[in-house]
């Protein structure tokens, strides 16, 4: 307590060139998880600390940071920290460009990343993750965790959560201590739940029910080779992590679409794996599901791309997936998915041009005159 007090007089009286305390960000961490134990540790909480202790004007947490971030702020926790910008871009979501996808909106949703949902520094959906046994280990959010790739944690092997165990309320550690009496302050930390204080390290570790029957064992593995810097379709060369990934989302899409249903209700009765839960959404994104439904979607689409792409070709066949359910992003297609489905889902008939039919017909003529 009594350091709390004295780096909050030097604080007020401005009495630094740089914060007296400025943790370093720990491997793979969120933006935003830094920005709030930066606060945290120099005595102060977040809106605090960013608007009145550091002057910073502009609105922080009305917008998806880890994402976004706000004119003048990288630049400010550089000076204020002593952390460069190029190390600072390394804890945001961009980071993930040129490997995961192609480019990050600003307005709208991104491919592979969960939306917070925000709304006056709400959060409306659960974009956020968290592993217990990770936080016990180390009490920071990682940057993964805002992937829809990530519904389980493949060091642990247990699945994530996305809400608070106890009250069921968002993962929201920028909103801790809000309106909170300030005595409690020294007791608050980005482990604990900001509505009802639950630490999340006591969380129990969920096995997920597929896990004993081994049909989640390719799921761990592609998620573990996403952090090694690793991917693979098996038995098939690619040459770019954004190829491989692009694909793999739009089976999910496949899948989960309209047209997935004969899919989807084969996909349980042979897999015992149960989308249907689909039939009552009106909205089929995976960035838009919960863990639990999320990690049912990809351990399916990471079992249907082994022994490519005789088991793929196998299952669209018989479940009445063809080349339409596609259509919608044919144009977007990786070359190797591109290629199977044109070359073995494509059932409409081949109608030839006019042009075609003209050649064909100049043909005959030539053949016929030289006889």
């Amino acid at each position: 307590m009594a350091m709390f007090l004295q780096v909050k007089e030097k604080l007020e009286h401005q009495e630094y060139s740089m914060l007296p305390i400025h943790p370093h960000p720990y491997e793979d961490e969120l933006l935003s998880s830094w920005m709030i134990r930066l606060s945290f540790s120099n005595g102060y909480l977040p809106h605090t600390f960013y608007s009145k202790v550091l002057l910073y004007k502009q609105s922080i947490w009305n917008v998806d940071i880890d994402r976004h971030q706000p004119e003048g702020l990288l630049e400010l926790l550089e000076k204020q920290s002593g952390q460069s910008i190029e190390k600072l871009k390394r804890l945001t979501l961009n980071n993930y460009l040129g490997y995961l996808f192609d480019s990050v909106t600003i307005n709208g949703n991104s491919r592979w990343i969960m939306p917070l949902g925000i709304y006056h520094r709400e959060h409306k959906r659960p974009g956020l993750q968290f592993c217990p046994r990770c936080l016990e280990e180390k009490i920071y959010y990682r940057r993964h965790w805002r992937l829809s790739l990530f519904a389980m944690c493949e060091r642990h092997d247990c699945v994530l959560y996305d809400k608070c165990p106890r009250c069921l309320s968002l993962i929201m550690f920028h909103r801790i201590g809000t309106g909170k009496k300030k005595s409690l302050f020294p007791v608050f930390g980005v482990e604990v739940c900001y509505n009802c204080f639950f630490n999340f390290k006591e969380a129990p570790s969920i096995v997920h029910d597929d896990f004993e029957s081994g049909l989640i064992d390719n799921y761990i593995e592609l998620i573990t080779n996403f952090k090694a810097n690793r991917w693979a379709v098996p038995g098939y060369s690619l040459p770019c992590s954004i190829s491989f990934y692009s694909g793999l989302y739009f089976i999910v899409s496949a899948v989960l679409g309209r047209r997935g249903h004969l899919a989807r209700v084969r996909i349980k009765r042979e897999l015992g794996v149960d989308l249907l839960f689909v039939e009552e959404m009106k909205d089929w994104s995976l960035d838009y599901l919960d863990c639990h439904k999320r990690i049912k979607v990809l351990t399916f689409v990471s079992w249907v791309i082994q022994d490519w792409p005789t088991r793929f070709v196998r299952f669209c066949t018989k479940t009445g997936i063809t080349r339409s359910s596609f259509s919608d992003h044919i144009n977007e297609l990786p070359f190797w998915l591109y290629e199977v489905i044109n070359t073995e889902l494509e059932l409409r008939p081949y109608i030839p041009t006019q042009t075609e039919m003209v050649c064909a017909g100049e043909y005959i003529k030539k053949r016929i005159f030289l006889l």
